[in-house]
């Protein structure tokens, strides 16, 4: 147990270190503290795995993950800021690759998971059209988390 955790922690430190790069210095840490706060992050028990077990363990992952999903989505980026600089898609779908995997392997069932993967639809759609606009995207992230809410 201790090996696979180590193994989940080192994956977290990939994700923070490949989404990282679209924030200054220290934003994105302190973003996922706001958002551990602040967001009613609700984890759903596994069937499949002894729910008192895999909660104590598991809660704590998902809730890091969740957070990491929340942070990178507005208001808590400015895609303005971004485009240009850091290739902001290419960064959301590296770090999302890792955290589909610890979703999987933990069989942590996030919401917050889907959000990302409409959020990038969306995101190529206006990036093709030359239709990326911060504004408009802030005001459909803020849609689909209303609409994800369970």
């Amino acid at each position: 147990m201790v090996k696979s955790n180590h193994d989940n922690i080192i994956k977290i430190l990939k994700i923070y270190n490949i989404l990282g790069n679209i924030f200054e210095e220290d934003e994105f840490i302190k973003i996922i503290e706001k958002t551990l706060k602040n967001e009613k992050l609700k984890y759903i028990t596994n069937e499949r795995k002894n729910p008192d077990i895999t909660t104590e363990v598991n809660e704590c992952f998902y809730k890091i993950l969740a957070s990491i999903c929340y942070s990178i989505i507005p208001p808590n980026i400015n895609f303005k800021k971004v485009i240009g600089s850091i290739n902001y898609l290419e960064s959301v779908q590296n770090g999302m690759k890792i955290i589909r995997s610890l979703n999987n392997d933990l069989y942590l069932f996030s919401i917050e998971i889907d959000l990302i993967d409409e959020l990038i639809r969306i995101y190529e759609v206006l990036e093709l059209n030359d239709k990326l606009d911060n504004t408009i995207l802030n005001e459909i992230c803020m849609s689909l988390k209303k609409i994800m809410k369970y």
